[in-house]
């Protein structure tokens, strides 16, 4: 009786470390923003705005390569492992929303165990704001100048 419980208990704390440690996917990430998950937020910029910016965030965060959907408005891309972390995927959608621009982003750990992500949704808008600013500055200045 022991033994029969010993092998129970063994068998159940494989299978739920084994569900609990599947990888993530990009269909995931596509998933939770179907299903109304992530981030958004609205800025008062034009989509093909807000597109690069989200491109420029995704890059100077631990990017790879992005694969873009500008038709569909939506971007993906993931980070690689290092020491902290097996890495990251996101998933950025950028939409009209009347004058201004709805930005969401969808984060996960490609191993949902992990306790660091590269990247956090809260962290992309962030840094969002600070790279909109800077490119606004430019575009401040570059007039000053031509006056």
């Amino acid at each position: 009786m022991r033994r029969a419980l010993f092998i129970v208990t063994l068998v159940a704390a494989a299978m739920a470390t084994a569900l609990g440690c599947a990888p993530a996917t990009m269909r995931d990430v596509v998933a939770e923003k179907e299903r109304g998950g992530g981030t958004s937020k609205t800025y008062a910029v034009r989509p093909n705005v807000a597109f690069e910016v989200s491109r420029d965030v995704l890059r100077s965060e631990g990017g790879d390569a992005i694969e873009e959907h500008g038709a569909e408005g939506f971007m993906l891309t993931s980070s690689s492992a290092n020491e902290l972390t097996a890495g990251t995927l996101m998933g950025v959608w950028v939409a009209p929303a009347g004058e201004q621009t709805r930005v969401t982003v969808v984060t996960k750990r490609k191993r949902p165990a992990n306790a660091v992500t590269t990247l956090t949704e809260a962290r992309f808008h962030e840094r969002f704001l600070e790279v909109l600013a800077g490119r606004q500055r430019i575009e401040n200045a570059r007039q000053a100048d031509s006056n």
